[in-house]
């Protein structure tokens, strides 16, 4: 995590913004995301999410925001565990809950934004079959840019966001999501 670092201050001071325009005071932002967890299951796979992403953000400034961080979602195909004589399958989900300051560059329709969250993430499990279940908690940063696309005054698509979530023990996912801003409040 550490030598991502200094790419990450980069774009945040690249985020500062040349021009002011009018922007939204506040945002409501709901999506989807598709998660890519790098840490092999049983089975040797890797663990890939689907799920449904939402975020408050309350802009101070037309480049700086407050972002608060749903995001909740269930692990994609079955993980059978081979070492019971049953065979029973798991079924994973995730949720985080995040908040930090988000930096963006509005021009025109477009806004390009940069953001450091932290929060936590918790990985939930249940054996079907063996009626079992468990879950743990870890700390987490996400850095992140995306880019939001104004359709008109009171609302954006969002094409493309990406986030590079860190937990403590250096173990790393790759998040993208997509999905629709709605503003509330312009200021001039």
């Amino acid at each position: 995590m550490k030598k991502y670092f200094p790419a990450f201050i980069l774009l945040l001071i690249a985020a500062v913004p040349l021009e002011a325009g009018d922007y939204s005071r506040m945002e409501a932002y709901g999506g989807f995301f598709l998660l890519h967890d790098g840490f092999p299951n049983d089975e040797g796979n890797n663990n890939n999410y689907l799920g449904i992403t939402g975020a408050f953000e309350w802009n101070v400034q037309s480049w700086l925001g407050i972002v608060g961080e749903f995001g909740y979602g269930n692990r994609l195909g079955k993980e059978r565990l081979r070492w019971s004589d049953s065979n029973p399958y798991v079924e994973r989900s995730q949720t985080t809950l995040m908040v930090g300051p988000r930096f963006g560059y509005r021009g025109g329709r477009f806004r390009l934004f940069g953001h450091i969250l932290i929060g936590v993430s918790r990985e939930s499990a249940y054996i079907v079959d063996m009626d079992s279940s468990g879950s743990s908690g870890d700390p987490v940063i996400a850095p992140g840019f995306g880019l939001d696309v104004s359709i008109n005054d009171r609302v954006s698509i969002r094409p493309v966001q990406f986030d590079l979530i860190g937990t403590v023990n250096y173990h790393s996912q790759i998040r993208y999501s997509s999905g629709v801003v709605i503003k509330f409040g312009t200021v001039e």
